[in-house]
């Protein structure tokens, strides 16, 4: 697969096929995931809720194994009996709180497809959406960004810090105006920092350079 087709898909299920998906880091494919689910939030029950929530954190390292188990099944428990959109929803979380992501990272886009199903041109909407909550997470892998870390002073720190627990991204114009103050020039860096369009979620590409997350 291409640079340019990384660029321009509109549909992420060649990408998150689980061969290829491997290329992807766990923790940020797993906060991929966690973003297209975020967005059917709605349909879900308490306990898929709360499963979306200890997923993020797992990815995170701040819950464990046994804290994902418990709320894989209550949140398999809950979809029981549930129909249609909403039950498409939260199967999409079952997986979410699975173990290997890389396996159920297409089985849950897909899902969450059929959760905001109507007519077709929803569904391919959705699939835009998530396609563009991989390209927000990991960037352009054909052209990483090469961090200095000498950009990464302790004002920058504060402000990704916040933007990252708070999940509140407007002051990533701020960020960029801090790295260009410690000496980025990184146009693709600063530009995605202060793009006024740009959907940021937790797992951003930029704000994890920052951060020296992975």
């Amino acid at each position: 697969m291409t640079e340019e087709e990384w660029l321009q898909d509109t549909d992420p299920d060649g990408w998150l096929d689980p061969e290829i998906a491997l290329a992807f880091g766990t923790r940020k494919l797993r906060l991929a995931c966690v973003a297209c689910c975020r967005r059917v939030s709605h349909l879900l029950t308490a306990e898929c809720s709360t499963a979306m929530q200890v997923a993020e954190a797992f990815a995170d390292a701040r819950a464990s194994e046994e804290q994902l188990r418990t709320a894989r099944k209550a949140a398999s428990d809950s979809a029981s009996g549930l129909e249609a959109n909403q039950y498409d929803a939260c199967v999409a979380v079952g997986y979410l709180a699975a173990g290997d992501i890389h396996s159920n990272a297409h089985v849950i886009c897909n899902s969450l497809a059929r959760a905001v199903w109507v007519k077709g041109p929803e569904r391919k909407a959705e699939r835009v959406a998530h396609m563009n909550a991989l390209r927000e997470i990991f960037g352009n892998p054909f052209r990483p960004v090469h961090f200095d870390p000498a950009w990464r002073t302790d004002t920058a720190l504060a402000i990704a810090r916040q933007m990252y627990e708070s999940r509140e991204f407007g002051a990533a114009p701020i960020l960029a105006d801090a790295l260009q103050d410690a000496g980025c020039e990184d146009a693709d860096l600063l530009n995605h920092l202060r793009d006024p369009h740009a959907a940021h979620v937790r797992g951003c590409w930029a704000l994890d350079l920052v951060l020296g997350k992975a």
